[in-house]
């Protein structure tokens, strides 16, 4: 597996395998905290080769520098039997995310326990 894409947006949409991503993000002003986020797309675009098929857990996490959750995202993937490697693309647009502080917030996509890529949300108070 490869992972080609992962971002975090103000919307992601999946139309038949082609990702759409609207205006992505790596940071947020506010004026208080705790901060809720309307919402929040995440895109991934993940390549599997044809020894790969099958079932497959993908997990989106977010954590701040404390170790803290902000979101815990499980999605089961069936990949289909090809002879060729299949391309496997998740938009979700998750709402009401709740960020408790400014600081760093670490998002991070993981297949079958294995990590294979990281975002990073910056989040700062306006003064």
């Amino acid at each position: 597996m490869t992972l080609d894409l992962f971002t975090l947006s103000e919307g992601a949409y999946n139309h038949n395998g082609h990702l759409t991503i609207v205006s992505t993000i790596d940071f947020i002003n506010s004026e208080s905290f705790p901060y809720q986020m309307p919402s929040l797309g995440i895109a991934v675009r993940m390549e599997f080769l044809a020894t790969e098929q099958g079932k497959h857990l993908m997990v989106i996490q977010c954590t701040d520098e404390f170790g803290n959750k902000s979101l815990d995202m499980n999605v089961d993937m069936d990949v289909p039997e090809a002879e060729h490697n299949t391309i496997v693309c998740l938009a979700s647009n998750v709402n009401g995310v709740q960020f408790q502080h400014p600081g760093i917030y670490t998002f991070t996509v993981n297949v079958d326990n294995q990590e294979y890529g990281k975002c990073k949300l910056n989040l700062i108070k306006k003064s």
